[in-house]
């Protein structure tokens, strides 16, 4: 019959195909173990590129150190992180516009949606007008608990509402 043999395999051969299974064992999981290695690699390069964007939304974890008079933003190691022009617009460290504060404190994200509000009074409200912060006159920025967050004195209140509550360095 087609694909049967008609005589049985003498003792090389056997031992042929024998060590060639044997090295696919041995094989094995030094394979899985270097397929493993490959996919971590892959995914700590994915997040690598992941943990160095930045946007401009409500934020609740990460906070840019300082915001001086000039509107750059630094961390804590004094990388500028981010701008704010006089104009009202976010820039990014690469200098990609990320949003934008109007006169009447409305912030919105580089998609033009609406991501929160600086009332002329330092209340700092998220989009849907809740109360998340405030920047009192003496530069001192609090959360919605009035807890301390932060300090900007001499800084304008919009500019440190947006530095503190909206700027993220995911």
């Amino acid at each position: 019959m087609y694909g049967e043999r008609s005589y049985p395999l003498n003792y090389r051969q056997f031992s042929l195909i024998h060590r060639f299974f044997d090295e696919i064992e041995y094989l094995r999981p030094k394979l899985r173990s270097a397929m493993n290695r490959f996919l971590l690699v892959i995914i700590c390069f994915c997040f690598g590129f992941a943990a160095k964007a930045q946007s401009l939304q409500y934020n609740t974890t990460s906070l840019p150190a300082t915001i001086g008079v000039d509107g750059l933003m630094k961390g804590t190691t004094g990388v500028t992180l981010g701008s704010i022009l006089p104009n009202g617009d976010i820039k990014n460290a690469t200098n990609v516009t990320i949003g934008n504060i109007a006169n009447d404190g409305t912030i919105t994200n580089s998609l033009q949606d609406i991501i929160g509000y600086v009332m002329n009074d330092g209340t700092v409200k998220d989009a849907n007008q809740a109360v998340i912060g405030k920047v009192l006159n003496s530069g001192q920025v609090q959360n919605a608990q009035q807890n301390p967050i932060g300090n900007a004195p001499g800084i304008d209140k919009k500019w440190a509402a947006v530095c503190y509550f909206f700027y993220k360095v995911n």
